[in-house]
């Protein structure tokens, strides 16, 4: 579900699918920062994925709102 109130601008909403990106792990290598990575490989194997999502829609969010870019 999302809700978007605004005057005056667009909003737009961007919707993740957990299950159909299987191979996240190139994704999260290319984008994520040393620590990032550090922090996810950390973690036991059976939450990275979620945790990988989780930290990703928060990156993007916070990438689209400060109006940078990924490289």
């Amino acid at each position: 579900m999302a809700i978007a109130w605004s005057r005056g601008h667009r909003v737009g909403v961007d919707i993740e699918s957990f299950h159909r990106l299987d191979d996240w792990m190139p994704v999260a290598e290319r984008v994520f920062s040393a620590a990032e990575l550090r922090s996810l490989y950390g973690l036991p194997e059976a939450v990275r994925r979620a945790t990988f999502f989780n930290a990703w829609t928060c990156k993007e969010a916070y990438l689209k709102a400060t109006g940078e870019r990924l490289e």
